[in-house]
C-alpha cells in the first residue's frame, strides 16, 4: 500500500473572469463539478471532443463552480487568496486576469519508508480581446521524488506520465516543466479556430482508445464546425519522439533536436438524439524528418474534409492510420 501524499497546497484561481471562447480545463477531477450539467437528459451538447469551448455551452461554468461552496470574503487579502484572481484589469473591450500556481505536497512510501514530494510554481493568465478573441497562457515548474512504481516508469521512459521530459534531481528526483497557451478566435456561431500549444482527449470516459490527454503538450491547430446537430472537428499537430535517436543507436542529438511527426485528425459527431450521440474519427500519424524518403510536411494532409486512408496511401507515406468509432448514449439511471 502506498500513501502518495500527506499535504497538498493549491492556489490555481481561475474565477470570476467571464470568459468567452477559453477551454474547459482537461481532468475528471475538475469536470465533475459540471457533468451533471452537460450530460443531462435534456442537454445536446457535443461532449467526446475535449476540451470542450466554453462559448459552445449555453450556460455559465464559473457560476456553476462558484456555487459549489465558494465563501464571500469581506476581507481583500482572504477574496485574493480563495475566490478571485490575483490581478484583475478590465475594460469597454477587454479583461485579464492572472494569478500564481503554488501546490505543495509531501508523503511517504510505506513499503520502504521513502519520502515523497511535489513542489510546483507557476502561473496562470487569461483573458478576452473584443467579443471574439480569448487568450489563455499557463506555466508550471515542477520537482518531485515519486513513489516507486512511478520511478521505475520514468527512469525506464525519461518521461513523466502526462508531463514530460523528465530531468534528474538532486538523485532521488526528478525536474519538470510544463507550458500551455492559445489564442482562441469565434468567427460565427458555425466556426471556431484555435491555435495554441496544449493537448486533447476524445471520449467521454477516463481513457481513450482515440486520443489520449496522457502526453506532454504540443503546438495544433484546431478548426471546429457546428451546425444543425452536428459538429466537425479538424486537428493538425506537431508531436516529437525524444527515444527515437537511441533507439536508433544515435547517442549525440542533441544539436538535431527530438524527431518530429506530426498528426492530422477529423472527427465528425452527430448528435442523433438527446441521449444518442455518433462519432466517427479518422486520423494519420507520418514523420517528417530523419526519415528516409520523407521530405518536409506533406500539404495533403491539410485536407479537411477528404478521406486520409486515400490520401496516405496515394502518396506513399509509411504513417499509421487509425480509424475509430465512438458511441455516446444516457442511460435513464446514469449520474454525473
Amino acid at each position: 500500500m502506498r500513501f502518495f501524499y500527506f499535504l497538498f497546497f493549491f492556489f490555481f484561481l481561475i474565477l470570476n473572469l467571464k470568459a468567452q471562447h477559453t477551454n474547459l480545463l482537461l481532468g475528471n477531477s475538475y469536470s465533475a463539478n459540471f457533468n451533471n450539467i452537460i450530460y443531462d437528459d435534456d442537454s445536446n451538447y457535443h461532449t467526446s471532443f475535449k476540451p470542450i469551448i466554453k462559448s459552445d455551452l449555453n450556460f455559465d461554468i464559473d457560476s456553476v463552480i462558484d456555487s459549489q461552496g465558494k465563501k464571500d470574503f469581506s476581507n481583500w487579502y482572504l477574496r485574493k487568496l480563495f475566490s478571485e484572481h490575483l490581478i484583475i484589469l478590465e475594460g469597454e473591450d477587454y479583461n485579464l486576469a492572472a494569478s500564481p500556481i503554488i501546490n505543495l505536497s509531501i508523503g511517504k512510501e510505506l513499503n520502504d519508508g521513502k519520502n515523497t514530494f511535489t513542489n510546483t510554481r507557476g502561473f496562470v493568465i487569461e483573458g478576452n480581446l473584443g467579443k471574439k478573441i480569448s487568450f489563455f497562457s499557463s506555466f508550471l515548474e515542477n520537482q518531485s521524488v515519486f513513489p516507486n512504481y512511478l520511478n521505475e516508469f520514468i527512469l525506464k521512459n525519461r518521461v513523466i506520465p502526462g508531463q514530460g521530459y523528465a530531468r534528474p534531481f538532486k538523485g532521488t528526483g526528478f525536474d519538470y516543466a510544463m507550458s500551455s497557451g492559445y489564442v482562441s478566435y469565434r468567427v460565427n456561431k458555425i466556426f471556431a479556430v484555435q491555435f495554441g500549444h496544449g493537448k486533447h482527449f476524445i471520449g467521454d470516459g477516463y481513457r481513450s482508445l482515440l486520443l489520449s490527454d496522457n502526453t506532454f503538450n504540443y503546438p495544433y491547430l484546431r478548426i471546429q464546425t457546428s451546425f444543425w446537430k452536428v459538429k466537425y472537428t479538424n486537428l493538425y499537430a506537431e508531436l516529437q519522439d525524444i527515444n527515437y535517436f537511441s533507439g536508433n543507436g544515435i547517442d549525440n542529438y542533441d544539436y538535431m533536436g527530438y524527431a518530429k511527426k506530426y498528426i492530422s485528425s477529423h472527427y465528425l459527431s452527430i448528435n442523433a438524439t438527446k441521449k444518442l450521440s455518433i462519432s466517427l474519427f479518422e486520423s494519420v500519424v507520418w514523420r517528417t524528418n530523419h526519415a528516409p524518403g520523407v521530405n518536409g510536411f506533406d500539404v495533403n494532409y491539410l485536407n479537411p474534409i477528404v478521406m486520409l486512408r486515400p490520401v496516405e496511401y496515394s502518396v506513399g507515406s509509411s504513417g499509421n492510420v487509425l480509424v475509430g468509432l465512438n458511441l455516446k448514449y444516457k442511460l435513464p439511471f446514469s449520474s454525473y
